[in-house]
């Protein structure tokens, strides 16, 4: 991510804006506005900060917004699988699941590019049981699926995948 990115500047936890926010001090990736919001996020971030601090600081521009969040999207599925995270109605692993790929649709080209970021979130997260199929299909659930996130100014943050939304944006 570019040093004078946006996302730089927000609090991985609430989103708030602040020029005075804490780098993870183990990934030095993940930005808190305070320690209460690093508390909270510190079940889901445990996994991503594990991955994230292995990875050598000159290969961190790789870590796009898009891997990153792939890369919280599979430490959040594994967490709820094991139930180290609770699940809800609105925050469960099987609704990822039930998103539509539309892999048959989409060119030799571009699946291409979600079986490498695939790979990539594999070397990363380093987890011998991981299904990269699995994750280059939720990469085309992403493209299909996601939310862009912008500030009160209409800036653009980032993406979120919210399934519950998509389910009511396709009925």
């Amino acid at each position: 991510m570019p040093k004078d990115s946006v996302a730089n500047y927000l609090c991985d936890a609430c989103f708030e804006e602040s020029g005075n926010l804490n780098k993870c001090s183990r990934c030095k990736t993940v930005y808190y506005c305070s320690t209460a919001c690093q508390k909270s996020e510190w079940k889901l971030h445990r996994l991503e900060c594990e991955a994230l601090s292995k990875v050598p600081l000159e290969f961190h521009h790789q870590i796009t917004p898009r891997i990153r969040l792939m890369i919280r999207l599979q430490c959040r599925l594994k967490l709820q699988y094991e139930n180290t995270i609770p699940t809800s109605a609105m925050d469960n692993h099987n609704l990822v699941n039930a998103l539509v790929s539309h892999m048959s649709k989409i060119d030799a080209h571009r699946r291409w590019h979600y079986a490498m970021d695939a790979n990539l979130v594999s070397m990363v997260l380093q987890w011998p049981d991981i299904n990269k199929q699995e994750v280059a299909v939720n990469f085309s659930k992403m493209a299909f699926n996601a939310f862009t996130i912008f500030d009160s100014e209409l800036q653009h943050l980032g993406e979120g995948l919210y399934p519950v939304i998509s389910f009511m944006n396709h009925r």
